[in-house]
């Protein structure tokens, strides 16, 4: 193995992605912002500065991030992590840290996602069962919630293949 530097980045995509074609693949890149919190004296929570990564996304991936993810969306991206450095035609030099993603995921921590499969040459077969599906799922998480409580009251829009909560 090279020395390669892997990391895993969780943030807010800053702008949509933005669809490339190279000589060999599609990719996007799109930028993500991380912006850390720690307690002060006070016990009160501060911002750190903004740290900023340019995503880079190959292949297949590259189109289901580009139809899945949008400005503020929050976002797992783990891959190779890469530091550009250039110089413009004045002699001013600039660097950004590119992540040359191995993969790109929803973050679940703060919110959740309904993701609905609407491209039919991926949909399967599915079973059927004897239990009915709403006594089957009255209470999907196993937390004493009912069909009637707050897993059912969300509400959503639809972002390219998939059904995404409006907060």
């Amino acid at each position: 193995m090279s020395n390669e530097t892997f990391v895993t980045v969780r943030g807010n995509a800053a702008r949509d992605p933005e669809r490339r074609e190279g000589s060999k693949m599609p990719w996007v890149r799109f930028s993500i912002g991380v912006t850390a919190q720690i307690r002060n004296a006070e016990g009160a929570y501060e911002d750190r500065p903004t740290q900023w990564f340019e995503v880079r996304v190959f292949g297949a991936q590259a189109g289901h991030v580009a139809e899945s993810v949008r400005k503020g969306t929050p976002v797992l991206v783990r891959g190779e992590l890469r530091h550009d450095q250039w110089e413009n035609k004045d002699g001013e030099r600039f660097s950004r840290n590119v992540v040359l993603a191995e993969s790109v995921a929803l973050d679940l921590h703060y919110r959740s996602y309904s993701l609905i499969q609407t491209r039919p040459e991926l949909d399967a077969p599915v079973e059927q069962s004897s239990t009915p599906r709403a006594a089957a799922n009255s209470d999907p998480l196993g937390v004493g919630e009912t069909p009637g409580g707050p897993w059912s009251a969300r509400s959503s829009a639809q972002i390219g293949e998939y059904s995404v909560p409006v907060a």
